[in-house]
């Protein structure tokens, strides 16, 4: 038997309120004579018994109260079969790639895969090993501890936004759990929804392992998500002027559409319509001279987590431009371009660009 929350067993220092209670119960009033009452003693002696009586099994109840109250928040499971098994050494590889996320129903398939590693750990014996590979996240240490310590690893585990490469991930867990075996029977737990993308690489682990998988039966859900988010058509847009962006979204059917929008410094800039498979152009409103951040965004389904995309744009600023002699033609396009705010006149000691028409120029 053990606890998920053993720090709920203080609560059993209550157990001192009722035993206080119960002493400051026992007082005594003043005693009077009356020979005349002598023949009533006797009946209150066996009346007092009756009362101690009462009151003890009064105090005993309170104490009972409070250490059911103190067990049920240290939250008690009993590890069913937990000393018919060898000790083992356990490696769990808990697959939390961003395809984890999907929603189905009203939970998620990493939660699914969650509860069978819990399932795992509760029937675990207290000479056991555990270590704990977070296959989504292939850049964090191992977990090793355990039942209890693994099961809170468990629990906090949340999607992330890579891919995971679970044949990479079977190969670390077999050398972990050689390693620190001691002996021990070794067994590495796959959990996972076996995405065909975290299959590259797949293939039996250098030492010989008893590998147990273990993934969710299902359809592979309809999904819809941001593949590309382009600004200015791949330019650097200038300060001042209008652009454009392009957003790319891929879907399983062709006619599937959603809401679009794109926000820039947490305000929404344009909004439209998203085909599934197109790209959809969204005019933007001139932006001022330097690095906005944003992203676009669409109506959430299953998978949420290719549902929104970051970019970042530098927005640079009119090029100072001179002209090195004045001539007729040249000076007519160069201000149609400074009124359209394309370019702006400047000197040439302060132009970043001189034209120099024939080659003469300051």
């Amino acid at each position: 038997m053990g606890f998920l929350a053993p720090a709920g067993l203080f609560l059993a220092a209550a157990l001192a309120v009722p035993i206080i209670l119960h002493l400051f119960q026992r007082h005594q009033g003043p005693r009077l004579v009356f020979p005349a009452l002598r023949y009533l003693r006797r009946a209150e002696k066996e009346h007092a018994r009756r009362i101690k009586l009462r009151q003890l099994m009064l105090l005993a109840l309170r104490m009972l109260a409070v250490l059911i109250v103190a067990l049920l928040a240290a939250r008690p499971f009993q590890r069913q079969g937990g000393s018919a098994h060898a000790p083992s050494a356990v490696v769990i590889v808990l697959d939390n790639s961003a395809s984890t996320g999907v929603v189905e129903g009203d939970r998620r398939v990493l939660d699914g895969l969650k509860d069978r590693a819990i399932e795992t750990l509760l029937r675990a014996s207290p000479d056991d090993r555990f270590w704990l590979l977070r296959a989504g996240a292939p850049w964090e240490p191992a977990t090793r501890g355990d039942a209890n310590t693994i099961a809170d690893r468990v629990r906090e585990t949340e999607p992330t936004a890579a891919a995971a490469d679970l044949g990479a991930a079977l190969q670390r867990a077999a050398s972990l759990a050689a390693a620190g075996a001691a002996g021990r029977a070794i067994e590495v737990q796959l959990l996972s929804d076996l995405q065909l993308s975290n299959l590259r690489n797949m293939g039996p682990p250098a030492r010989p392992t008893e590998v147990v998988v273990w993934t969710p039966s299902r359809p592979a859900p309809a999904n819809r998500g941001i593949t590309d988010v382009q600004i200015g058509g791949g330019l650097s847009p200038r300060a001042g002027e209008r652009t454009t962006a392009a957003v790319r979204v891929a879907g399983a059917a062709a006619e599937d559409s959603s809401n679009l929008r794109l926000v820039i410094g947490g305000r929404t800039a344009a909004a439209g319509i998203a085909t599934a498979g197109a790209a959809a152009v969204m005019q933007l409103p001139p932006q001022a001279e330097g690095t906005i951040s944003g992203y676009a965004e669409i109506d959430a389904d299953a998978l949420r987590i290719d549902d929104r995309r970051y970019f970042v744009v530098n927005i640079t600023p009119v090029p100072p431009v001179a002209l090195g002699r004045s001539v007729p033609f040249l000076d007519d396009a160069l201000a149609v371009l400074a009124d359209a705010r394309r370019m702006q006149r400047v000197a040439p000691v302060a132009a970043d660009v001189v034209i120099a028409p024939g080659g003469v120029g300051p």
